[in-house]
């Protein structure tokens, strides 16, 4: 609050546009709500108030407020002001509020419309680049006593641009149809294409199996908007070929209006064998690499909601099949990773996982069996004010001490006991 007066931007601090920009970071403040002479502006907040159905027993006291801030006109042209995530140059921003408090008896109620106009929203700019550009007609909030607070929104178009401007200049050229599918339902807006790339072979190198895609997502609720862009997928990765080596990997994306939400980039060397002898066939599948990651570890660590983390993992696949009667596979799999929370002072963790996953298939007769192991335990204390306080020698007060404890869970350790009977 600026000299004991509720200002506009303070007063809708807590309203956010798209999960994820308050409205109080487009209102400027100081508010220019009166000028120099001490006479109420054009963007002034209006407040009245009347009594209705006076001296009877619905006697009511209604007080209303509205702001009216259009920035096509001279006198408003300069009130809201643009952010890298949103410009204004042609909004307007419209709220009004009612309250009516009965004087005699009966219970107080409250209304409230919003309508903000013609404004985009760019998803997400790093130095004057910007991967999405949505353009906006209207969103329209409506909340009051009793009801749930609805949202609409109408958004004009969604541009692909910035980095992925690539994709579309090779839509000119190549046949990937029409890339862009526009999909709204009751829940929101979604705005995604996917291009699958053909294979491109230059002497000992190919790659294979890349697929692009991008995806927006604008809830009607109060979630917050995600652009994700992805090169390929875990599930399906593409294939890199060199020299009769071959190898993979993906790239997954998410954003929103805050910044990076997840990111995912992985490769890995992979070699195969398969036979087959007619009446029976099958093969084995290695695969080695890494993978980098920031945003919730996957799989989840206790006490850790965000951290940037990087895993090495190898897994090993095989199978055989008997004229189709009876078959068999194997999957092994064995990861460690090194994860760093992003909210320090913390301990960086080391997790390690391993599975095992057996498939038995015979006639009408199926059955799977998996085994895991997963440990977690915590390694350096990592203080980035340390830096700061410099290199000397710290107390052992200071220094929080990893112990045998922290390693093992109650359960595990009785696992590990019970193991000798």
């Amino acid at each position: 609050f600026a000299d004991g007066r509720i200002t506009p931007g303070e007063a809708f601090k807590a309203l956010e546009l798209l999960g994820g920009v308050s409205l109080a970071d487009l209102i400027p403040n100081p508010y220019p709500g009166v000028d120099a002479d001490g006479k109420p502006t054009a963007a002034a907040l209006k407040i009245e108030s009347t009594f209705v159905d006076t001296g009877r027993d619905t006697e009511r006291l209604v007080v209303t407020m509205s702001m009216d801030i259009n920035t096509r006109s001279a006198a408003a042209a300069d009130i809201l002001q643009s952010i890298p995530l949103i410009s204004v140059e042609k909004a307007r921003l419209v709220v009004a509020l009612e309250s009516s408090v009965p004087t005699v008896r009966g219970s107080a109620s409250w209304s409230v419309r919003g309508e903000f106009s013609d404004f985009v929203v760019h998803l997400v700019p790093f130095e004057g680049l910007t991967f999405v550009d949505v353009d906006v007609a209207r969103i329209v909030f409506t909340a009051g006593s009793g009801k749930s607070t609805n949202v609409d929104v109408d958004v004009r178009k969604v541009d692909f641009g910035g980095l992925l401007s690539l994709l579309k200049t090779l839509s000119e050229y190549l046949p990937f149809g029409d890339m862009l599918v526009i999909d709204v339902d009751s829940s929101g807006i979604e705005a995604s294409f996917s291009v699958e790339l053909p294979t491109i072979a230059l002497g000992a190198f190919a790659i294979s199996g890349i697929s692009v895609g991008a995806a927006l997502g604008i809830p009607f609720s109060s979630g917050p908007v995600r652009f994700g862009f992805l090169m390929s997928k875990p599930e399906d990765p593409f294939s890199l070929t060199v020299c009769g080596l071959g190898g993979g990997g993906w790239l997954e994306q998410s954003l929103g209006l805050k910044g990076i939400e997840r990111l995912s980039i992985a490769g890995f060397l992979e070699a195969s064998i398969k036979v087959d002898f007619g009446v029976a066939s099958g093969g084995v599948t290695a695969r080695a690499g890494f993978q980098f990651a920031i945003g919730p570890p996957e799989p989840a660590v206790e006490g850790v909601d965000e951290a940037l983390s990087l895993t090495a993992f190898a897994s090993l696949n095989g199978n055989i099949d008997v004229l189709g009667i009876a078959s068999a596979s194997i999957d092994v799999y064995v990861g460690l990773s090194v994860i760093v929370p992003t909210e320090l002072p913390d301990y960086a963790r080391l997790h390690g996982i391993a599975t095992c996953t057996l498939r038995v298939s015979v006639a009408f007769f199926s059955e799977s069996v998996t085994f895991e192991v997963e440990r977690t335990m915590k390694a350096a204390y990592i203080d980035p004010a340390s830096a700061v306080r410099g290199r000397r020698p710290r107390s052992a007060e200071e220094i929080p001490v990893a112990t045998f404890r922290d390693a093992w869970t109650a359960d595990a350790w009785g696992q590990y006991c019970g193991a000798f009977g």
